[in-house]
C-alpha cells in the first residue's frame, strides 16, 4: 500500500514537473535590457531603471520610458515582437525604462525582502522617482537632456516634472 502511494506520488510529481518545464519553455521571456540600475531617491527608496543600450547609437539624447498606474516596465517590453523599448533601441536610441516606487523591482526593501507599510502618493513619483531617474540617466550617458515617453499616469508624471526643477532636463 505504501509503495503504491509512493509510486503514485512520484508519477504525479513527474507530470507536474514536466508540465512546468513545458510551459516555461513555451512562454519563456527573454529580457531585452542589458542591465538593471538600482537608484536611490532622496527619501531612500530604491528605483529600478532597466537599460537598453543601442547596439549602434544614432541619437545622443537618451529616452526614459515611464509606465502607467498599476503597471511596470512591461508596459514597454512584453517580448521581442511586442516592445517599444527594443524597437527604439534597434533604431539607435539609448533607452531606459523605470519601475516607479512600489512597482516591479522598485521598493524600499533589499532584494528578496518583503516590504510592508511602504505608502506613497503621486507627488512622490514626481518629486523623488522622476528626478532620481533623470539625474541618473543623464549622469550615465553624459547627455544634457532626455526624452520622456509616458503611458497614462507616466505622461501625467511628465506634465508635473515639467513644472519643477528637472524641467530643463527634458
Amino acid at each position: 500500500m505504501i509503495l503504491k502511494l509512493i509510486l503514485v506520488s512520484l508519477a504525479v510529481f513527474g507530470v507536474y514537473a514536466w508540465l512546468g518545464g513545458f510551459w516555461r519553455r513555451r512562454f519563456a521571456f527573454e529580457p531585452g535590457y542589458e542591465a538593471i540600475h538600482l537608484v536611490r531617491t532622496r527619501d531612500d527608496w530604491r528605483i529600478a531603471l532597466y537599460h537598453y543600450p543601442a547596439a549602434s547609437q544614432r541619437y545622443e539624447t537618451p529616452i526614459l520610458l515611464c509606465h502607467g498606474l498599476g503597471a511596470n516596465r512591461f508596459n514597454f517590453d512584453l517580448g521581442p515582437d511586442v516592445s517599444l523599448a527594443r524597437y527604439l533601441q534597434q533604431e539607435g536610441f539609448d533607452v531606459w525604462s523605470i519601475d516607479l516606487r512600489g512597482r516591479g523591482s522598485s521598493g524600499r526593501c533589499a532584494r528578496g525582502e518583503r516590504c510592508s507599510g511602504n505608502t506613497h502618493v503621486f507627488d512622490d513619483y514626481v518629486r523623488e522617482d522622476a528626478g532620481a531617474a533623470i539625474r541618473h540617466v543623464l549622469g550615465q550617458t553624459g547627455a544634457t537632456q532626455a526624452h520622456w515617453i509616458g503611458h497614462s499616469m507616466g505622461g501625467l508624471v511628465l506634465y508635473a516634472v515639467l513644472q519643477g526643477e528637472e524641467a530643463e532636463s527634458i
